[in-house]
């Protein structure tokens, strides 16, 4: 028999895309199973980065800080990563052929929400891989997404 999971909003989705932490554990929000992580991780990484700035997991109005990053986040440069996926975005940073002068180019479009996003979809070995040309590329200092 299939397993399916269903994810009630983008919340509930990077919850349970996050990995294995005692505190989610006590909040209730973890994964309840490796598949259920794997399955959270897979619809994390078909989203576009453009659907997850649409809908910020914290209301702007009622908090600074995620008003701040939506104030300081530049539309016009995020316009050249909007329609990537998650999954997508996660290649072209994996990619030998990405150079730090096309990171560099991106990086004001980077927002901040999606950096974690793609965290939860990329493993460790693939964060190590992709922190050298972001270190190159001088985005370690203005982009978390290698962090």
């Amino acid at each position: 028999m299939i397993e399916r999971f269903d994810f009630s909003d983008l919340r509930e989705l990077f919850a349970k895309a996050n990995e294995q932490k005692s505190g989610d554990q006590l909040a209730g929000i973890a994964a309840r199973s490796e598949r259920e992580r794997v399955a959270a991780k897979r619809k994390l990484a078909d989203l576009t980065l453009e659907e997850i700035v649409r809908r910020p997991l914290i209301d702007p109005s009622e908090d600074d800080v995620t008003r701040l990053i939506l104030e300081t986040f530049d539309p016009q440069l995020f316009r050249s990563l909007g329609s990537m996926t998650v999954g997508e975005f996660r290649e072209f940073l994996l990619d030998d052929g990405t150079t730090g002068t096309q990171l560099q180019a991106t990086a004001g479009g980077h927002h901040p929400g999606n950096r974690r996003r793609r965290r939860q979809a990329m493993s460790n070995k693939d964060l190590v891989l992709a922190a050298p040309a972001a270190a190159i590329s001088g985005m370690m200092a203005s982009c978390s997404c290698c962090s």
